[in-house]
């Protein structure tokens, strides 16, 4: 995945009160790495989350950033990743 998209750190966001998600993220290796507000909106009938200033902040609860580097990653699940760029190209 990682050498393929070529990204050194895959990220996601969750919202901070779900435990069932966030424990599954954490065994797979992402770690916390912030908070972020979130204001709630309503726009027919549609439910909508936007990250804002913590002052604007509106949902009583936040987004919780997790990231998980390429290189732990490699440490948790040794042999699942292709250390070289050119692993998938051919020819």
């Amino acid at each position: 995945m990682f050498s393929r998209l070529e990204i050194e750190t895959a990220e996601l966001q969750v919202f901070a009160h779900n435990e069932k998600a966030i424990g599954l993220y954490r065994r797979l290796g992402f770690a916390a790495a912030e908070s972020l507000p979130l204001r709630r909106t309503e726009e027919e009938g549609t439910v909508k989350y936007s990250v804002v200033d913590r002052s604007q902040a509106n949902a009583g609860f936040d987004y919780l950033k997790m990231e998980l580097p390429a290189e732990r990653f490699r440490q948790l699940h040794p042999g699942a990743l292709p250390i070289s760029r050119n692993a998938y190209r051919t020819g």
